[in-house]
């Protein structure tokens, strides 16, 4: 077979989702012409999907000697060196490939990834406003109109409808910016997760909380001199207008009588401190790498005096069970909160807690929402968000970071948080250091 023909067979199986195939008849062209870019193209796809990153690199490197012009292996290379925690170098490969084409979304939108990870905020939130560019968003543009609305550069306006467009996790997040609008005097309107209109209301009486449904709510759109912005959008926008103050986290405000019920909850289970875990992602994409299965945790359930208590949604009753009986630990799942859709009960859950241990999902935006204490294992390479190599995160003042080394194991991970979780059982006087960090 030719090689112009055998090309268009990988190209064929690599459409139709046969990667297997593809890489095979990659590696039959490149026995013929040794430095085809599109086969060693193909190949750093297959490493990038095995998690070969160094590979990656290595094929897509080779490829951008033989084809220097090409603005899909420069973002490719760029995506394998992010995940090699290679940011810098990273973040050239990504203008490289915008230096070729100024208008690849796909390239903009990882550009932004990397100078938010710097915490280049002039920059970075411009640059992030190219996500809703890209061939697959991972936001949702809702029914308001575009002309409508609050526009990088413009000051805090006097009326601001802010919409959730992610998961919930980054919506909590985000909207730690309504306490900014409103010192700024903007009245507020917020859609958002229904699970968060309470706890929001709470918090922002004068607000108008309204639930995301299929069609928005007549009160978001009543009032024609509303300004509206994407939740992402809205640090990025006080930002640009020197409206934000550090972002330190205790936005939300728990149901204070839940709260004093938990509590004695919790006292009734046994002695303290009591200590919430919390132990994997649903996130399609991420979740396995952002999960640590349970069982795993012996580093902190050899520590005998302290109470453990279920934060994880969805069926934990499995991983409950055998972790129980490989380290012979009791962790309580309390038959008073729905852990997925009950989130002002969650909310109250956490806040009675001493300490929450979790991986990078809802219970650790919850606690650091309330300002509470959290101990947060990350993988090596976290949503931007979550910082770069620090203990410090930049929104929530109370999380400390744990993070994968390049290994990329949490062996490394659950040692060190295993000696400090030891000294936080054995004394009340352990407990980090509060931070000022943010944007």
């Amino acid at each position: 077979m030719q090689g112009d023909v055998l090309y268009q067979a990988v190209l064929t199986h690599r459409r139709s989702g046969q990667m297997d195939e593809a890489v095979k008849l990659a590696r039959r062209l490149l026995s013929q012409q040794r430095h085809h870019p599109g086969a060693l193209s193909i190949l750093g796809d297959d490493a990038l999907e095995r998690g070969d990153n160094a590979a990656a690199i290595r094929f897509f490197s080779q490829a951008l000697k033989v084809d220097p012009k090409s603005k899909v292996l420069f973002n490719n290379l760029g995506v394998a060196q992010r995940r090699s925690a290679a940011f810098g170098a990273a973040e050239k490969s990504f203008r490289q490939a915008l230096g070729i084409d100024p208008s690849y979304p796909e390239a903009r939108q990882n550009l932004a990834d990397a100078l938010l990870r710097a915490n280049d905020w002039d920059h970075g939130f411009v640059e992030y406003e190219s996500r809703w560019d890209v061939a697959r968003p991972d936001s949702v543009w809702r029914p308001f109109e575009r002309r409508k609305l609050w526009r990088v550069g413009e000051p805090v306006p006097a009326k601001v409808l802010v919409w959730g467009e992610q998961g919930i996790g980054d919506e909590i997040l985000w909207l730690g910016g309504l306490t900014d609008l409103q010192a700024a005097g903007a009245k507020v309107w917020v859609e958002c997760d229904p699970r968060l209109v309470v706890p929001l209301q709470r918090v922002f009486p004068d607000a108008v909380i309204c639930p995301r449904q299929p069609v928005p709510d007549s009160r978001l759109t009543s009032d024609g001199d509303v300004l509206n912005v994407p939740a992402g959008s809205l640090l990025g926008r006080l930002h640009a207008c020197g409206a934000v103050q550090p972002r330190r986290g205790g936005h939300l405000r728990p149901d204070a009588q839940r709260v004093a019920e938990f509590r004695h909850i919790l006292e009734a289970l046994g002695p303290g401190p009591y200590v919430g875990v919390s132990w994997r992602s649903r996130n399609a994409k991420l979740g396995p790498v952002k999960s640590l299965p349970l069982d795993q945790w012996g580093a902190v359930f050899r520590q005998r005096a302290a109470t453990y208590v279920n934060l994880q949604y969805g069926d934990t009753d499995a991983d409950i069970a055998a972790t129980e009986a490989r380290h012979g630990v009791k962790i309580h799942t309390l038959p008073d909160v729905d852990r997925f859709d009950d989130m002002d009960g969650l909310l109250a859950l956490v806040q009675a807690l001493d300490l929450t241990l979790s991986t990078s999902n809802i219970s650790a935006h919850l606690a650091g929402a309330l300002g509470k204490e959290c101990w947060l294992l990350l993988h090596r390479v976290p949503f931007w968000y979550w910082g770069g190599h620090a203990a410090e995160v930049p929104f929530y003042h109370s999380i400390r970071a744990y993070r994968q080394g390049a290994d990329c194991e949490w062996k490394g991970v659950m040692r060190l948080l295993g000696e400090d979780f030891a000294r936080f059982v054995a004394g009340p006087t352990f407990r980090i250091r509060e931070r000022k960090c943010g944007i």
